[in-house]
């Protein structure tokens, strides 16, 4: 991870919190920065993905055991 990198783990948090604790971050993302989450509750990626789009970000995700690691890009 890069300092350019941020991370938020929400494993464990359910809409509407994972939308809550993400909002900022996502709005306050510079060129050049990642922001990686980690999440275990499938609904929200969605609702991220949508947030991430708004915003011109772009967005991948990635199944690790039991959570997903979303990573969104300016």
């Amino acid at each position: 991870m890069s300092d350019k990198t941020k991370k938020l783990d929400l494993r464990g948090e359910k809409c509407p919190f994972t939308l809550i604790h993400t909002r900022e971050p996502i709005e306050q993302i510079k060129e050049g920065e990642i922001l990686e989450i980690l999440i275990d509750y499938v609904p929200a990626i969605e609702t991220i993905g949508q947030l991430a789009f708004k915003h011109n970000l772009k967005f991948d995700f990635e199944r690790i055991d039991d959570y997903v690691k979303l990573t969104l890009r300016k």
